[in-house]
């Protein structure tokens, strides 16, 4: 392998480009429509489309023809949200990463913690791929439909490019170090017949991704070094059942809170060893991580925004009677639906409480 003089990426000897610069990725990625996994243009291969949610968890779950929710607050189909990808690389990620992440969380429970404990690397570098794909989508959606931008445009692409470097690891050859791996977490989840199986939530802004597949819901942050989990504790530890859906939004709100009181955060690289022949990605170690106070509004307004369509009338036999007062506290961030006022876990039939 080799430093390209021009462009300053690493090259393997076979030509392939194993580590963009953060200025090539920006220029080569998400400002053109190459291949997104090895940067090939339109002319020099052949392309054809790539879901952004796989085939196999639109089967699985029968989403084809299902909406999803973009972050403008469109509805868009499933089955045409996908990303142009040259063949051989959706071949690629086809045979090496999504035919074993379908087979290893096959969605019985049990079976699926196994392999998520047996494989976090994989399945944290098929999240990142989620990711990856979400955001390079967003450049072709307009924030506000009465004007030209595009969603994509609001990003600092910069901090997408250590997810894309996870993405691509498997392309690429590139060795992950357990460091790099963030929090990542699965737990058990009840499912109702009025509401869908599936779900997907990703916060760009605070490195936050989850998937739910029926029975079980994944929770990562992709840039934390595993802190969000340490201030978290408290309230994981005390998790001794499935979680209902809203309770799951909850986590979700709380992660991305606390990996935004990260002051000192982890700093990503790429380096070859002496005498070793591949790549590998690591953390630049912090003698010492600064986090800020918790921020009730900041929760509250990642948690409002993801709960309030469940907030509905008194005729949801799942979630309740909503109130004014309820409503507010969310807002506030001083809610939980996690704990009851003795901090024990709410199981079974939900309460809520402020």
């Amino acid at each position: 392998m080799y430093v390209d003089i021009e462009s300053k990426n690493v090259v393997s000897d076979a030509g392939k480009i194993l580590v963009y610069t953060v200025s090539n990725f920006i220029q080569s990625i998400c400002e053109s429509d190459n291949c997104f996994v090895c940067g090939a243009g339109r002319s020099e291969k052949e392309f054809n489309d790539e879901h952004i949610i796989p085939r196999w968890v639109l089967k699985r779950f029968s989403l084809f023809d299902e909406k999803i929710t973009l972050p403008n607050g469109v509805p868009f189909q499933y089955g045409k949200y996908v990303i142009k990808c040259c063949s051989d690389c959706n071949t690629f990620l086809g045979n090496n990463v999504e035919s074993v992440i379908a087979t290893g969380l096959n969605g019985k429970y049990e079976e699926s913690l196994v392999f998520f404990n047996e494989n976090r690397e994989l399945v944290f570098v098929w999240l990142c791929l989620l990711v990856t794909k979400t955001h390079l989508k967003d450049k072709f959606f307009k924030y506000d439909m009465r004007k030209p931008n595009k969603i994509g445009e609001m990003y600092n692409w910069e901090s997408l490019h250590h997810i894309h470097c996870v993405a691509r690891s498997v392309f690429t050859g590139c060795r992950i170090n357990q460091s790099v791996i963030g929090t990542m977490l699965l737990f058990p989840c009840h499912q109702y017949e009025n509401l869908e199986s599936f779900d997907y939530m990703d916060r760009f802004d605070a490195g936050v991704v989850s998937v739910r597949l029926g029975g079980y819901f994944i929770l990562a942050v992709l840039n934390d070094r595993g802190v969000v989990k340490e201030l978290l504790k408290s309230r994981l530890d005390r998790i001794t059942g499935p979680l209902q859906v809203i309770q799951a939004r909850e986590l979700f709100a709380r992660a991305c809170e606390a990996n935004l009181r990260i002051n000192d955060r982890p700093r990503y690289y790429t380096f070859k060893s002496r005498g070793e022949s591949f790549l590998q990605i690591d953390t630049i170690r912090q003698s010492r991580i600064s986090v800020s106070a918790f921020r009730e509004d900041v929760l509250g307004a990642f948690m409002y925004g993801l709960i309030d369509k469940l907030l509905v009338s008194s005729d949801n036999p799942v979630f309740g009677e909503e109130t004014r007062l309820q409503r507010e506290a969310v807002k506030n961030g001083q809610w939980t639906y996690l704990f009851d006022e003795e901090g024990r876990f709410l199981n079974g039939q939900l309460q809520f409480v402020k």
